[in-house]
């Protein structure tokens, strides 16, 4: 559910910034911002309505959006749209780092109720994924800054989400044969050890 909210909010980005880009070009990427900033604040609370809590990375993106998005409107400056997807990636690589560094880690909080795997593994994921936010943040600002608004606009949509739909398959490759090991592992109880001590 969580990743059809956030590809809708893409999608009306892009929409709204592809139709007034036509009509109103100077103003259409501030449109499209007005339109990212409302629905992350209606995804955060119908989040808080149906759990009654956010976690970190919803917190961080949340806010990220809502706080540079407002800025750039208000100041009609685009550099803090630009920086915004940057600021998230990074922000999500330290709130990794940083719980890999107190020894919480930050995906197995998210994830553990999910899957199971073992500590090393838990490790490798959070470290790739922390590699992975910092490079993307990287590509964001070297296309925003190479390349039209028009064509950052659709990598943002598009590129991004390829991007990272393609390592999450990938990591999903790499953590199917240690999620089945890690399940072959737990003993199963069938009953038979019923009735003793």
């Amino acid at each position: 559910m969580k990743i059809f909210s956030d590809f809708l909010a893409l999608i009306l980005f892009f929409a709204v910034y592809w139709f007034t880009s036509k009509t109103h070009p100077e103003q259409a990427i501030y449109i499209a911002t007005g339109v990212a900033v409302t629905v992350a604040i209606i995804q955060a609370a119908v989040i808080l309505y149906k759990h009654k809590k956010m976690d970190v990375l919803q917190i961080i993106n949340f806010s990220v959006v809502v706080v540079f998005g407002t800025i750039a409107i208000i100041f009609h400056n685009s550099e803090f749209i630009l920086w915004k997807p940057t600021i998230i990636a990074w922000a999500m690589a330290i709130a990794l780092a940083i719980s890999q560094i107190v020894n919480k880690n930050g995906l197995k909080l998210i994830l553990q109720k999910e899957i199971s795997l073992p500590e090393v593994v838990w490790a490798r994921l959070t470290y790739a994924w922390l590699s992975f936010f910092i490079i993307i943040g990287v590509v964001n600002l070297l296309v925003a800054y190479n390349f039209s608004q028009d064509i950052w606009v659709k990598y943002k949509t598009f590129g991004a989400l390829g991007l990272t739909v393609v390592f999450a398959i990938a990591q999903a490759i790499y953590l199917s044969k240690h999620v089945v090991e890690n399940k072959e592992a737990i003993p199963v109880n069938d009953g038979q050890e019923e009735g003793k001590n």
